[in-house]
């Protein structure tokens, strides 16, 4: 009796213990998160398209997906509650027909921060400032005091869409492309660039690809208003800014606002330690080491930065009774700051087919019937709408670990109110958690994953 005590002691300590290790010491560093790898330099068709480009718009990652950012402005004109529903049904039926099939996919991401409204204020007012300077009027004090006053009152806010490319919707001809990349690497004796941005890692068929869907989504966006009336305006972030205001989600305290990375086609000088068979100091560094240029710490399922703890929350169960944006936005305490990230992809039903087999087996027992006619009732609904992969993640933070805990409560409780979902606080790796807030992070979001058909979380956009 006294050796079977011991050994199940032992067993249940060694589990523990293989928990603590996968849930808090195992995971790559923060910047092997980050997708950006490099941009797409203007083309001459980009020019011929949009004389008024001047800077690239399109980031690459790792794997070669390409990804544009928009910064969602809003609707046109104030919209009654019937004109809002036609509105939502008229997007809802334009973006059927690229969320059936794989290729491309979505991430919408929202933050307000009340605390960084001053910072903000600062920088709009800072033209009325130097305007003042030139003319050697002495307002700056009357400037920076209207300032001050307005700060307490207002809170920033920003809405970003993200909209992915990936090498799938190439189909059966990516392996050709591949190839054909490699044969013009060899033919034109490409040098190695290992820890640099290489044009290698573009495939132009992509781009063109990338380049229509993003002028799709737009379209789709500026024209699904009611009876043909404008709708959403959609403003396209150059890739300068959108890696920007990446790096101010990661690390608020060290980023200025006048921070630009250096992508292809801006000035660049060598750096680092010359190698005969490495030409990487040649080139600008990789985006995911300009974004992440700092460490964090983890306390327990926190994230520590410099001067701020951040917690992070994972949506399990999406809504039962899904509801409109506005009631989570209007749930949320005015002055707590948070975020949150919904990736949208298509082939729900595709990436839940080890699912259904299973519950094919076991669905004529007890409360399996219930998993079973699910799947069923989607199937039959795939048939009218997209079954869209959904994952959803929210964070916090604060400048105390206290603080942060009370309003990760909090944002917790306003989420669970909003159409009455299941979320929870719980990762196997809290980087992994934190960087699936930002979008440009990972693209394995840890969050559970929902295979809602498309009207629904369209409608709660």
């Amino acid at each position: 009796m006294g050796v079977a005590k011991f050994l199940d002691g032992l067993v249940d300590a060694t589990e523990g213990f293989l928990a603590y290790m996968s849930r808090y010491m195992v995971g790559k560093d923060l910047a092997g998160y980050c997708e950006l790898a490099t941009a797409i330099g203007l083309t001459d068709e980009d020019i011929s398209r949009n004389p008024a480009l001047k800077d690239p718009y399109t980031l690459v990652t790792h794997d070669g997906s390409l990804l544009t950012v928009f910064d969602v402005q809003g609707t046109y004109q104030i919209l009654s509650e019937d004109d809002f529903d036609k509105l939502i049904e008229n997007l809802r039926l334009k973006m059927s027909g690229y969320m059936r099939e794989p290729g491309h996919s979505l991430t919408f991401g929202f933050e307000r921060d009340p605390d960084r409204a001053l910072d903000e204020l600062m920088r709009l007012a800072e033209p009325q400032i130097n305007a003042a300077r030139r003319m050697g009027i002495n307002t700056e004090d009357i400037i920076i005091d209207r300032v001050k006053r307005n700060a307490p009152l207002v809170a920033w806010e920003q809405n970003l869409l993200v909209v992915y490319t990936h090498a799938s919707c190439i189909g059966v001809d990516l392996k050709r492309e591949r190839k054909e990349l490699e044969q013009d690497i060899l033919k034109y004796e490409m040098p190695r660039v290992e820890f640099g941005q290489s044009p290698a890692q573009v495939l132009m068929t992509l781009k063109y690809r990338h380049d229509t869907m993003i002028e799709r989504v737009q379209k789709d966006f500026d024209g699904c208003g009611a009876e043909g009336r404008p709708g959403i305006l959609l403003k396209q972030l150059s890739a300068h800014e959108a890696t920007k205001r990446i790096r101010i989600m990661v690390n608020r305290e060290r980023t200025s606002q006048k921070f630009r990375p250096v992508l292809p086609g801006d000035r660049f000088i060598p750096h680092g330690r010359e190698d005969e068979k490495d030409f990487s100091d040649l080139t600008a560094p990789l985006v995911n080491f300009q974004v992440v240029t700092n460490d964090v710490d983890t306390r327990r399922s926190l994230i520590e930065t410099d001067d701020l703890w951040h917690g992070n929350i994972a949506m399990e169960l999406g809504p039962q009774n899904p509801q409109l944006f506005s009631y989570l936005f209007n749930t949320v305490a005015r002055e707590i700051p948070w975020r949150i990230r919904i990736d949208l992809s298509p082939g729900g039903l595709s990436e839940t087919r080890g699912r259904q087999m299973m519950a094919g087996f076991v669905g004529m027992i007890g409360s399996n019937k219930q998993i079973r006619q699910s799947f069923l009732d989607l199937e039959e609904r795939s048939k009218i709408d997209a079954i869209c992969s959904m994952k959803i993640t929210a964070s916090t933070w604060s400048s105390s670990e206290r603080e942060t805990k009370r309003r990760m409560a909090a944002l917790e409780k306003a989420i669970q109110a909003w159409g009455i979902c299941n979320v929870t606080s719980v990762h196997g790796d809290p980087v992994a958690a934190w960087a699936s807030t930002m979008p440009g992070f990972t693209l394995k979001n840890p969050a559970n994953r929902m295979v809602p058909p498309l009207p629904e979380p369209t409608c709660g956009l």
